[in-house]
Protein backbone atom coordinates (compact mmCIF):
# COMPACT_ATOMS: atom_id res chain seq x y z
CA UNK A 1 0.00 0.00 0.00
CA UNK A 2 1.45 3.72 -1.11
CA UNK A 3 1.55 5.82 1.70
CA UNK A 4 -0.63 8.64 3.12
CA UNK A 5 1.83 11.07 3.13
CA UNK A 6 3.69 10.68 -0.28
CA UNK A 7 4.32 14.09 -1.88
CA UNK A 8 3.60 15.23 -5.19
CA UNK A 9 7.68 15.72 -7.22
CA UNK A 10 8.84 19.10 -6.80
CA UNK A 11 8.69 19.36 -11.28
CA UNK A 12 4.61 19.14 -10.54
CA UNK A 13 4.54 21.56 -7.98
CA UNK A 14 6.86 23.77 -10.00
CA UNK A 15 4.39 23.53 -12.79
CA UNK A 16 1.64 23.93 -10.62
CA UNK A 17 3.23 27.33 -9.01
CA UNK A 18 3.78 28.59 -12.76
CA UNK A 19 0.38 27.91 -13.72
CA UNK A 20 -0.67 29.57 -10.88
CA UNK A 21 1.56 32.94 -11.53
CA UNK A 22 0.51 32.99 -15.39
CA UNK A 23 -3.25 33.38 -14.32
CA UNK A 24 -2.24 35.94 -11.90
CA UNK A 25 -3.42 33.98 -8.47
CA UNK A 26 -1.29 35.58 -6.36
CA UNK A 27 -3.88 34.77 -3.23
CA UNK A 28 -3.24 31.05 -4.02
CA UNK A 29 0.58 31.44 -4.69
CA UNK A 30 1.33 33.67 -1.01
CA UNK A 31 -0.59 30.32 0.41
CA UNK A 32 0.92 27.75 -0.68
CA UNK A 33 4.50 29.48 0.22
CA UNK A 34 3.11 29.72 3.56
CA UNK A 35 1.68 26.03 3.74
CA UNK A 36 5.31 24.33 3.86
CA UNK A 37 9.08 25.12 2.37
CA UNK A 38 8.89 22.57 0.06
CA UNK A 39 6.00 24.68 -2.35
CA UNK A 40 8.17 27.87 -1.20
CA UNK A 41 11.10 26.50 -2.42
CA UNK A 42 9.21 24.34 -4.98
CA UNK A 43 8.32 27.75 -7.30
CA UNK A 44 6.18 29.16 -4.73
CA UNK A 45 8.26 31.99 -3.73
CA UNK A 46 9.79 32.52 -7.09
CA UNK A 47 6.70 32.72 -9.29
CA UNK A 48 5.30 35.26 -6.93
CA UNK A 49 7.91 37.71 -7.34
CA UNK A 50 8.40 36.67 -10.95
CA UNK A 51 4.83 38.21 -11.74
CA UNK A 52 5.32 40.95 -8.65
CA UNK A 53 4.91 43.28 -10.89
CA UNK A 54 0.97 42.26 -11.66
CA UNK A 55 0.38 41.92 -8.08
CA UNK A 56 -3.30 43.90 -6.84
CA UNK A 57 -1.39 46.24 -4.29
CA UNK A 58 1.03 47.22 -7.29
CA UNK A 59 -0.03 51.06 -8.56
CA UNK A 60 -1.78 51.62 -5.08
CA UNK A 61 -4.45 48.65 -5.88
CA UNK A 62 -7.43 49.07 -8.12
CA UNK A 63 -9.29 52.01 -9.94
CA UNK A 64 -12.22 50.91 -7.94
CA UNK A 65 -10.66 50.24 -4.47
CA UNK A 66 -8.97 53.60 -4.65
CA UNK A 67 -12.70 55.01 -5.42
CA UNK A 68 -14.81 53.48 -2.67
CA UNK A 69 -12.29 52.69 -0.11
CA UNK A 70 -11.69 54.73 2.48
CA UNK A 71 -8.52 57.11 3.02
CA UNK A 72 -7.44 54.29 5.57
CA UNK A 73 -8.10 51.70 3.47
CA UNK A 74 -5.65 52.95 0.39
CA UNK A 75 -3.13 54.03 2.97
CA UNK A 76 -3.01 50.11 4.02
CA UNK A 77 -2.46 49.44 0.40
CA UNK A 78 0.22 51.55 0.33
CA UNK A 79 1.51 50.39 2.68
CA UNK A 80 1.81 46.95 1.69
CA UNK A 81 2.64 48.35 -1.77
CA UNK A 82 5.85 49.91 -0.04
CA UNK A 83 6.94 46.56 1.63
CA UNK A 84 6.67 44.48 -1.68
CA UNK A 85 8.83 46.71 -2.65
CA UNK A 86 11.31 46.96 0.28
CA UNK A 87 11.76 43.37 0.36
CA UNK A 88 13.24 43.49 -3.18
CA UNK A 89 15.64 46.16 -2.36
CA UNK A 90 16.88 44.43 1.17
CA UNK A 91 17.33 41.10 -0.92
CA UNK A 92 19.92 43.35 -3.10
CA UNK A 93 21.93 43.30 0.34
CA UNK A 94 21.14 39.87 1.28
CA UNK A 95 18.77 40.78 4.20
CA UNK A 96 15.99 38.29 3.06
CA UNK A 97 15.20 34.74 3.39
CA UNK A 98 15.04 34.07 -0.33
CA UNK A 99 17.11 36.64 -3.44
CA UNK A 100 13.32 38.05 -4.18
CA UNK A 101 15.13 40.28 -6.72
CA UNK A 102 17.14 37.76 -8.60
CA UNK A 103 13.86 35.90 -9.38
CA UNK A 104 12.52 39.41 -11.40
CA UNK A 105 11.16 39.58 -14.93
CA UNK A 106 10.20 42.85 -15.04
CA UNK A 107 11.73 46.27 -13.37
CA UNK A 108 8.47 48.27 -13.38
CA UNK A 109 10.65 51.93 -12.33
CA UNK A 110 7.15 53.47 -13.48
CA UNK A 111 5.54 52.06 -10.57
CA UNK A 112 8.29 52.72 -7.84
CA UNK A 113 8.54 55.90 -8.53
CA UNK A 114 4.32 56.47 -8.61
CA UNK A 115 5.00 54.42 -5.30
CA UNK A 116 7.67 57.21 -4.05
CA UNK A 117 5.55 60.16 -4.98
CA UNK A 118 2.32 58.72 -3.79
CA UNK A 119 0.56 61.15 -1.35
CA UNK A 120 -0.27 58.09 1.39
CA UNK A 121 3.28 57.25 1.15
CA UNK A 122 3.96 59.36 4.23
CA UNK A 123 3.91 58.89 8.24
CA UNK A 124 4.66 55.76 9.37
CA UNK A 125 4.88 54.06 6.26
CA UNK A 126 7.49 56.41 4.62
CA UNK A 127 9.85 56.22 8.16
CA UNK A 128 9.41 52.51 8.08
CA UNK A 129 10.36 51.74 4.45
CA UNK A 130 13.66 53.99 4.77
CA UNK A 131 14.55 52.50 8.17
CA UNK A 132 17.97 50.22 8.74
CA UNK A 133 19.18 48.72 6.20
CA UNK A 134 17.39 51.32 3.78
CA UNK A 135 18.19 54.39 5.81
CA UNK A 136 20.83 55.37 2.86
CA UNK A 137 18.30 55.64 0.34
CA UNK A 138 16.25 58.33 2.51
CA UNK A 139 17.64 61.21 0.08
CA UNK A 140 15.80 64.91 -0.06
CA UNK A 141 15.44 67.58 -2.27
CA UNK A 142 16.79 71.14 -1.33
CA UNK A 143 13.39 73.34 -1.17
CA UNK A 144 14.19 76.78 -1.59
CA UNK A 145 12.76 79.10 1.13
CA UNK A 146 9.92 81.02 0.43
CA UNK A 147 8.30 84.08 1.77
CA UNK A 148 6.07 82.39 3.57
CA UNK A 149 8.73 80.65 5.32
CA UNK A 150 10.82 76.89 4.65
CA UNK A 151 8.49 74.91 2.36
CA UNK A 152 7.80 71.13 3.41
CA UNK A 153 10.80 69.05 2.58
CA UNK A 154 10.50 66.58 -0.14
CA UNK A 155 11.70 62.97 -1.58
CA UNK A 156 14.46 63.35 -4.08
CA UNK A 157 12.70 60.51 -6.00
CA UNK A 158 14.57 60.37 -9.06
CA UNK A 159 17.70 59.97 -7.46
CA UNK A 160 16.30 57.10 -5.46
CA UNK A 161 14.75 55.49 -7.76
CA UNK A 162 18.17 55.73 -9.93
CA UNK A 163 20.01 54.34 -6.47
CA UNK A 164 17.48 51.23 -6.51
CA UNK A 165 17.39 50.10 -9.50
CA UNK A 166 21.53 50.34 -10.06
CA UNK A 167 21.17 47.38 -7.25
CA UNK A 168 18.51 45.65 -8.60
CA UNK A 169 19.66 45.23 -12.18
CA UNK A 170 23.50 43.69 -10.26
CA UNK A 171 21.56 41.36 -9.37
CA UNK A 172 17.95 40.62 -11.42
CA UNK A 173 20.34 38.85 -14.25
CA UNK A 174 16.82 37.80 -16.02
CA UNK A 175 15.07 40.87 -16.13
CA UNK A 176 12.92 40.89 -19.47
CA UNK A 177 11.46 44.31 -19.53
CA UNK A 178 12.50 47.69 -17.94
CA UNK A 179 9.73 50.78 -17.64
CA UNK A 180 10.88 54.48 -16.83
CA UNK A 181 8.63 56.54 -15.11
CA UNK A 182 6.64 58.81 -17.25
CA UNK A 183 6.64 62.34 -15.61
CA UNK A 184 7.69 65.51 -16.76
CA UNK A 185 11.36 66.70 -15.88
CA UNK A 186 11.95 62.62 -15.02
CA UNK A 187 15.10 61.57 -17.12
CA UNK A 188 16.17 57.84 -15.84
CA UNK A 189 17.40 55.60 -18.72
CA UNK A 190 19.54 58.21 -20.43
CA UNK A 191 22.12 57.94 -17.53
CA UNK A 192 21.01 54.63 -16.04
CA UNK A 193 21.16 52.45 -19.46
CA UNK A 194 25.05 53.24 -19.44
CA UNK A 195 25.28 51.73 -16.51
CA UNK A 196 22.78 49.03 -16.61
CA UNK A 197 22.46 47.76 -20.42
CA UNK A 198 25.78 45.16 -19.84
CA UNK A 199 23.60 43.48 -17.28
CA UNK A 200 20.13 43.19 -19.07
CA UNK A 201 21.55 40.30 -21.35
CA UNK A 202 17.92 38.82 -21.40
CA UNK A 203 16.22 42.30 -21.55
CA UNK A 204 13.34 42.01 -24.75
CA UNK A 205 11.15 44.47 -23.69
CA UNK A 206 11.96 48.48 -23.45
CA UNK A 207 9.60 51.16 -22.27
CA UNK A 208 11.24 55.10 -22.65
CA UNK A 209 8.88 57.77 -21.10
CA UNK A 210 11.48 60.06 -23.11
CA UNK A 211 12.79 58.86 -26.20
CA UNK A 212 15.98 61.59 -26.33
CA UNK A 213 17.97 58.50 -24.70
CA UNK A 214 18.21 57.10 -28.21
CA UNK A 215 20.09 60.54 -29.35
CA UNK A 216 22.82 59.17 -27.77
CA UNK A 217 24.67 56.68 -30.43
CA UNK A 218 26.92 55.54 -28.20
CA UNK A 219 24.15 54.29 -25.85
CA UNK A 220 22.18 53.22 -29.03
CA UNK A 221 25.25 50.84 -29.83
CA UNK A 222 25.88 49.86 -26.20
CA UNK A 223 21.65 48.46 -26.02
CA UNK A 224 21.75 47.18 -29.15
CA UNK A 225 24.88 44.88 -28.51
CA UNK A 226 24.41 44.42 -25.17
CA UNK A 227 20.61 43.05 -25.00
CA UNK A 228 20.39 40.24 -28.34
CA UNK A 229 16.77 39.57 -27.25
CA UNK A 230 15.49 42.94 -27.51
CA UNK A 231 11.92 43.10 -29.82
CA UNK A 232 9.57 45.45 -27.83
CA UNK A 233 10.01 48.98 -27.84
CA UNK A 234 7.80 51.44 -26.74
CA UNK A 235 8.13 55.62 -26.34
CA UNK A 236 5.95 57.91 -24.39
CA UNK A 237 7.44 61.16 -25.69
CA UNK A 238 10.09 62.93 -27.43
CA UNK A 239 9.36 66.71 -28.15
CA UNK A 240 10.77 69.74 -29.56
CA UNK A 241 13.91 67.71 -30.87
CA UNK A 242 14.85 67.79 -34.44
CA UNK A 243 17.46 65.00 -33.97
CA UNK A 244 14.43 62.44 -33.51
CA UNK A 245 13.48 61.34 -36.55
CA UNK A 246 16.93 60.72 -37.72
CA UNK A 247 18.18 59.13 -34.11
CA UNK A 248 14.90 56.38 -34.54
CA UNK A 249 15.50 55.91 -37.71
CA UNK A 250 19.66 54.47 -36.77
CA UNK A 251 18.34 52.76 -34.33
CA UNK A 252 15.65 50.70 -36.08
CA UNK A 253 18.50 50.33 -39.08
CA UNK A 254 21.01 49.40 -36.14
CA UNK A 255 18.76 46.74 -34.78
CA UNK A 256 19.49 43.16 -36.71
CA UNK A 257 16.62 43.04 -39.31
CA UNK A 258 13.53 41.06 -38.96
CA UNK A 259 14.40 41.04 -34.56
CA UNK A 260 11.66 44.22 -33.73
CA UNK A 261 7.80 42.83 -33.37
CA UNK A 262 6.45 45.54 -31.81
CA UNK A 263 7.27 49.50 -31.49
CA UNK A 264 4.74 51.93 -29.77
CA UNK A 265 4.39 55.52 -29.02
CA UNK A 266 2.00 57.41 -27.04
CA UNK A 267 2.21 60.87 -28.25
CA UNK A 268 4.52 63.18 -29.95
CA UNK A 269 7.97 61.95 -31.00
CA UNK A 270 8.89 63.50 -34.06
CA UNK A 271 8.68 60.93 -36.21
CA UNK A 272 8.96 61.11 -39.57
CA UNK A 273 9.24 59.77 -43.36
CA UNK A 274 12.97 58.54 -41.95
CA UNK A 275 11.85 56.33 -39.29
CA UNK A 276 8.94 55.01 -40.87
CA UNK A 277 10.92 54.23 -43.64
CA UNK A 278 13.32 52.21 -41.36
CA UNK A 279 10.70 50.24 -39.18
CA UNK A 280 10.48 48.49 -42.60
CA UNK A 281 14.04 46.71 -41.88
CA UNK A 282 11.84 44.52 -39.67
CA UNK A 283 8.90 44.13 -42.39
CA UNK A 284 9.25 40.05 -41.64
CA UNK A 285 9.08 40.60 -37.70
CA UNK A 286 7.14 43.34 -36.89
CA UNK A 287 3.54 42.41 -35.75
CA UNK A 288 2.20 44.82 -33.94
CA UNK A 289 2.74 49.33 -34.58
CA UNK A 290 0.99 51.60 -32.68
CA UNK A 291 2.55 55.16 -34.16
CA UNK A 292 1.50 58.48 -33.42
CA UNK A 293 2.58 61.36 -36.08
CA UNK A 294 2.32 64.84 -36.38
CA UNK A 295 2.79 67.21 -39.30
CA UNK A 296 5.56 65.76 -39.61
CA UNK A 297 5.23 62.59 -39.76
CA UNK A 298 1.79 62.09 -41.91
CA UNK A 299 4.42 62.30 -45.34
CA UNK A 300 5.88 59.30 -44.15
CA UNK A 301 2.94 57.06 -43.51
CA UNK A 302 3.31 56.04 -47.25
CA UNK A 303 6.39 53.80 -46.38
CA UNK A 304 5.34 51.91 -43.58
CA UNK A 305 3.28 50.16 -46.84
CA UNK A 306 6.61 46.88 -46.87
CA UNK A 307 5.11 46.03 -43.76
CA UNK A 308 2.53 43.31 -44.28
CA UNK A 309 2.72 40.80 -41.62
CA UNK A 310 0.87 43.09 -39.10
CA UNK A 311 -1.69 41.90 -36.54
CA UNK A 312 -2.39 44.94 -34.77
CA UNK A 313 -2.17 47.95 -36.14
CA UNK A 314 -2.94 51.66 -34.64
CA UNK A 315 -2.15 55.09 -36.14
CA UNK A 316 -3.09 58.49 -34.58
CA UNK A 317 -2.73 61.89 -36.28
CA UNK A 318 -1.60 63.92 -33.30
CA UNK A 319 -2.45 67.52 -35.58
CA UNK A 320 -5.68 66.61 -37.49
CA UNK A 321 -7.18 67.41 -40.03
CA UNK A 322 -5.14 65.97 -42.59
CA UNK A 323 -7.65 65.58 -45.48
CA UNK A 324 -5.03 63.54 -47.06
CA UNK A 325 -6.85 62.85 -50.38
CA UNK A 326 -6.43 66.38 -51.48
CA UNK A 327 -3.43 67.29 -48.82
CA UNK A 328 -1.18 63.94 -49.53
CA UNK A 329 -2.30 62.26 -52.56
CA UNK A 330 1.09 59.81 -52.50
CA UNK A 331 0.24 59.03 -49.43
CA UNK A 332 -3.62 58.35 -49.45
CA UNK A 333 -2.66 56.07 -52.35
CA UNK A 334 0.26 53.88 -50.67
CA UNK A 335 -1.65 53.98 -47.70
CA UNK A 336 -5.02 52.51 -49.29
CA UNK A 337 -2.52 49.71 -51.47
CA UNK A 338 -1.05 49.16 -47.60
CA UNK A 339 -4.57 48.20 -45.82
CA UNK A 340 -5.31 45.87 -48.82
CA UNK A 341 -1.83 44.07 -48.23
CA UNK A 342 -2.30 43.00 -44.49
CA UNK A 343 -3.89 39.38 -44.50
CA UNK A 344 -3.04 38.77 -41.14
CA UNK A 345 -4.19 42.51 -39.72
CA UNK A 346 -7.05 41.74 -36.44
CA UNK A 347 -6.89 44.53 -34.92
CA UNK A 348 -7.09 48.26 -36.21
CA UNK A 349 -7.55 51.35 -34.57
CA UNK A 350 -7.50 54.93 -36.68
CA UNK A 351 -7.81 58.04 -34.88
CA UNK A 352 -7.69 61.80 -36.04
CA UNK A 353 -8.04 60.49 -39.72
CA UNK A 354 -10.72 62.41 -41.17
CA UNK A 355 -9.82 60.36 -44.26
CA UNK A 356 -10.47 56.98 -42.86
CA UNK A 357 -13.45 55.95 -44.56
CA UNK A 358 -11.76 56.57 -47.89
CA UNK A 359 -8.72 54.86 -46.70
CA UNK A 360 -10.07 51.51 -45.38
CA UNK A 361 -13.01 50.98 -47.87
CA UNK A 362 -11.58 49.07 -50.81
CA UNK A 363 -10.04 46.82 -47.84
CA UNK A 364 -13.03 45.97 -46.18
CA UNK A 365 -14.48 44.53 -48.80
CA UNK A 366 -11.64 41.77 -50.05
CA UNK A 367 -8.28 41.81 -47.71
CA UNK A 368 -8.86 42.45 -44.50
CA UNK A 369 -10.74 40.11 -41.63
CA UNK A 370 -11.04 41.96 -38.81
CA UNK A 371 -11.54 41.08 -34.76
CA UNK A 372 -11.65 44.75 -34.18
CA UNK A 373 -12.24 48.36 -35.54
CA UNK A 374 -11.96 51.58 -34.00
CA UNK A 375 -12.07 54.78 -35.63
CA UNK A 376 -12.59 58.30 -33.19
CA UNK A 377 -10.92 61.40 -32.95
CA UNK A 378 -11.27 64.07 -30.30
CA UNK A 379 -14.23 65.74 -29.00
CA UNK A 380 -13.95 68.67 -32.07
CA UNK A 381 -15.32 67.52 -35.28
CA UNK A 382 -12.49 68.71 -36.87
CA UNK A 383 -10.91 64.97 -36.48
CA UNK A 384 -14.24 63.09 -37.15
CA UNK A 385 -14.72 61.92 -40.52
CA UNK A 386 -17.63 63.23 -41.90
CA UNK A 387 -20.46 60.52 -41.63
CA UNK A 388 -22.78 62.14 -44.42
CA UNK A 389 -19.93 61.42 -46.91
CA UNK A 390 -18.99 57.99 -45.97
CA UNK A 391 -21.84 56.05 -47.64
CA UNK A 392 -18.96 53.51 -49.13
CA UNK A 393 -17.00 52.93 -46.01
CA UNK A 394 -20.34 52.03 -43.94
CA UNK A 395 -21.69 49.77 -46.91
CA UNK A 396 -18.34 48.46 -47.26
CA UNK A 397 -18.75 47.12 -43.14
CA UNK A 398 -21.16 44.88 -43.58
CA UNK A 399 -18.58 42.50 -45.34
CA UNK A 400 -16.18 42.10 -42.11
CA UNK A 401 -18.41 39.83 -40.97
CA UNK A 402 -15.40 38.43 -38.11
CA UNK A 403 -15.75 41.82 -36.36
CA UNK A 404 -15.77 41.09 -32.41
CA UNK A 405 -15.60 44.40 -31.28
CA UNK A 406 -16.24 47.87 -33.48
CA UNK A 407 -15.97 51.75 -32.00
CA UNK A 408 -16.99 54.16 -34.44
CA UNK A 409 -17.30 57.78 -33.70
CA UNK A 410 -18.13 60.44 -36.41
CA UNK A 411 -19.17 63.70 -37.22
CA UNK A 412 -23.06 62.85 -37.52
CA UNK A 413 -23.93 65.93 -38.82
CA UNK A 414 -26.94 65.03 -41.69
CA UNK A 415 -27.35 61.65 -41.17
CA UNK A 416 -30.57 61.09 -40.31
CA UNK A 417 -33.57 59.48 -42.77
CA UNK A 418 -31.99 57.20 -45.36
CA UNK A 419 -28.17 57.47 -43.76
CA UNK A 420 -28.82 56.40 -40.43
CA UNK A 421 -30.92 53.21 -42.19
CA UNK A 422 -27.73 52.00 -44.59
CA UNK A 423 -25.77 52.32 -41.19
CA UNK A 424 -27.79 50.16 -39.17
CA UNK A 425 -28.60 47.75 -42.26
CA UNK A 426 -24.58 47.07 -42.31
CA UNK A 427 -24.29 46.88 -38.45
CA UNK A 428 -27.08 44.16 -38.17
CA UNK A 429 -25.13 42.64 -40.56
CA UNK A 430 -21.84 42.09 -37.89
CA UNK A 431 -23.56 38.74 -35.53
CA UNK A 432 -20.91 38.28 -34.21
CA UNK A 433 -20.21 41.47 -32.77
CA UNK A 434 -20.13 41.57 -28.30
CA UNK A 435 -18.81 45.31 -28.42
CA UNK A 436 -20.11 47.70 -30.28
CA UNK A 437 -19.64 51.94 -29.41
CA UNK A 438 -21.35 54.61 -31.54
CA UNK A 439 -20.76 57.55 -29.94
CA UNK A 440 -21.32 60.59 -31.88
CA UNK A 441 -21.97 58.74 -35.30
CA UNK A 442 -25.46 57.72 -33.50
CA UNK A 443 -26.80 60.80 -32.67
CA UNK A 444 -29.55 60.31 -34.97
CA UNK A 445 -30.89 56.89 -33.83
CA UNK A 446 -34.12 56.43 -32.21
CA UNK A 447 -35.87 53.91 -31.23
CA UNK A 448 -36.25 52.03 -34.28
CA UNK A 449 -32.70 52.25 -34.73
CA UNK A 450 -31.27 50.51 -31.48
CA UNK A 451 -33.98 47.60 -31.29
CA UNK A 452 -33.04 47.03 -34.48
CA UNK A 453 -29.26 46.24 -33.15
CA UNK A 454 -30.81 44.27 -30.61
CA UNK A 455 -33.03 42.14 -32.62
CA UNK A 456 -29.73 41.17 -34.74
CA UNK A 457 -26.96 41.02 -32.65
CA UNK A 458 -27.60 39.10 -30.18
CA UNK A 459 -24.00 38.44 -28.86
CA UNK A 460 -23.30 42.05 -27.26
CA UNK A 461 -22.03 42.54 -24.01
CA UNK A 462 -21.10 46.28 -23.97
CA UNK A 463 -23.38 48.67 -25.58
CA UNK A 464 -22.92 52.87 -26.18
CA UNK A 465 -25.44 54.39 -28.55
CA UNK A 466 -26.30 58.76 -28.64
CA UNK A 467 -29.96 58.42 -29.55
CA UNK A 468 -32.38 60.77 -30.28
CA UNK A 469 -35.16 60.53 -28.11
CA UNK A 470 -34.52 56.73 -27.42
CA UNK A 471 -37.50 55.57 -24.88
CA UNK A 472 -39.01 52.46 -23.70
CA UNK A 473 -39.16 50.41 -26.62
CA UNK A 474 -35.47 50.23 -26.50
CA UNK A 475 -35.66 49.12 -22.84
CA UNK A 476 -38.31 46.27 -24.03
CA UNK A 477 -35.59 44.72 -26.59
CA UNK A 478 -32.69 45.01 -24.41
CA UNK A 479 -33.33 41.59 -22.66
CA UNK A 480 -32.88 39.86 -25.30
CA UNK A 481 -29.11 40.90 -25.47
CA UNK A 482 -28.70 38.29 -23.11
CA UNK A 483 -24.75 38.58 -22.41
CA UNK A 484 -25.32 42.43 -22.09
CA UNK A 485 -23.30 43.42 -19.03
CA UNK A 486 -23.10 47.56 -19.77
CA UNK A 487 -25.14 49.73 -21.94
CA UNK A 488 -24.51 53.55 -22.23
CA UNK A 489 -27.21 56.25 -23.78
CA UNK A 490 -25.17 59.38 -24.50
CA UNK A 491 -28.12 61.12 -26.16
CA UNK A 492 -31.30 62.33 -25.17
CA UNK A 493 -33.56 59.47 -23.77
CA UNK A 494 -37.34 59.03 -22.58
CA UNK A 495 -36.78 56.14 -20.29
CA UNK A 496 -39.29 55.58 -17.53
CA UNK A 497 -39.54 53.85 -14.26
CA UNK A 498 -42.09 51.39 -15.80
CA UNK A 499 -39.64 50.77 -18.37
CA UNK A 500 -36.60 49.90 -16.72
CA UNK A 501 -39.01 47.58 -14.32
CA UNK A 502 -40.23 45.94 -17.46
CA UNK A 503 -36.61 45.58 -18.43
CA UNK A 504 -35.48 43.92 -15.12
CA UNK A 505 -37.64 41.69 -14.67
CA UNK A 506 -37.03 39.89 -18.36
CA UNK A 507 -33.23 39.70 -17.33
CA UNK A 508 -31.42 36.64 -17.69
CA UNK A 509 -28.19 34.56 -15.81
CA UNK A 510 -26.19 36.25 -18.45
CA UNK A 511 -27.29 40.05 -17.58
CA UNK A 512 -25.88 39.37 -13.85
CA UNK A 513 -24.07 42.72 -12.94
CA UNK A 514 -25.88 44.54 -16.03
CA UNK A 515 -24.99 48.48 -15.47
CA UNK A 516 -27.03 51.33 -17.08
CA UNK A 517 -25.30 54.71 -17.86
CA UNK A 518 -28.26 57.52 -19.37
CA UNK A 519 -26.19 60.53 -19.44
CA UNK A 520 -28.36 63.00 -20.73
CA UNK A 521 -32.25 62.43 -19.74
CA UNK A 522 -34.52 64.92 -21.01
CA UNK A 523 -35.14 67.46 -18.22
CA UNK A 524 -39.21 67.39 -18.87
CA UNK A 525 -40.44 63.72 -18.40
CA UNK A 526 -37.09 62.86 -16.37
CA UNK A 527 -37.27 59.99 -13.44
CA UNK A 528 -38.01 61.18 -9.71
CA UNK A 529 -35.78 60.80 -7.13
CA UNK A 530 -37.42 58.06 -5.30
CA UNK A 531 -37.88 56.90 -9.58
CA UNK A 532 -34.47 56.56 -9.64
CA UNK A 533 -33.51 55.17 -6.26
CA UNK A 534 -35.98 52.44 -7.34
CA UNK A 535 -34.08 51.65 -10.20
CA UNK A 536 -31.37 51.32 -8.62
CA UNK A 537 -32.06 48.71 -5.90
CA UNK A 538 -34.48 46.52 -8.76
CA UNK A 539 -30.60 46.23 -10.76
CA UNK A 540 -28.69 46.18 -7.79
CA UNK A 541 -30.52 42.72 -7.06
CA UNK A 542 -28.83 41.63 -10.15
CA UNK A 543 -25.61 42.91 -9.38
CA UNK A 544 -25.93 45.94 -11.11
CA UNK A 545 -26.03 49.62 -11.20
CA UNK A 546 -27.94 53.31 -13.07
CA UNK A 547 -26.25 56.11 -13.83
CA UNK A 548 -28.74 58.70 -14.63
CA UNK A 549 -27.95 62.66 -13.94
CA UNK A 550 -30.64 65.32 -15.79
CA UNK A 551 -28.98 68.24 -16.28
CA UNK A 552 -31.12 71.21 -16.14
CA UNK A 553 -31.24 73.23 -19.61
CA UNK A 554 -31.10 76.46 -17.32
CA UNK A 555 -28.03 75.51 -15.79
CA UNK A 556 -26.37 73.66 -18.77
CA UNK A 557 -24.86 76.85 -20.07
CA UNK A 558 -23.86 79.50 -17.88
CA UNK A 559 -23.02 83.13 -19.94
CA UNK A 560 -19.64 84.51 -19.67
CA UNK A 561 -18.71 87.91 -19.45
CA UNK A 562 -18.14 87.98 -22.46
CA UNK A 563 -21.41 87.22 -23.81
CA UNK A 564 -22.72 90.38 -22.40
CA UNK A 565 -19.91 92.67 -23.78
Amino acid sequence: MASSNQQLPNDLLHLICVELAETLDFSTLYRCALASSTLAKSGAIVNLYRKCNSAPVCGGGSETAAVEGSFSEGESIVQRWSILWRSIILSTQDKTLYPYAQYLRVLDLRDLYNLLDDDKFRGKTLNYFFSGDLKYLHMMLDTPVSKRGPRRPRLNVQSIVLSIADSITKQAIKLEELTEPVAIGVDLLSNGLKQWSPRLHHLQVIQLSDGKALADYALQDLLISSCPLLHRVEIYRWMNDDRADPSLARFFSKLPANTLTEFQNESECGIGPLACEALCTHSKSLTSLHLAVGHVGIPGLGKLKHLTSLHSLALTDLNPPHPLETTQADVFTDLVTWFQSLPDLRDLHLSGFVSAPSLLAPALTSHLTLHKLQINGSDTSSSLYPAREAQPFHLALRHQTSLRSLSLAADAEGTYGDDALLITDSLCALTQLTSLNLTKLSEYFTDAHVTRLCDNLPLLEELVVDGYDVGDKTLGKLHQLGNLKQVTFSGSTRFTYRGFRGLVGRLGEGNSGLSVDVVNPRWEGRMSEREVEGVRGMLGKVGGGLVYVPVDPALAYQPSDSDSD
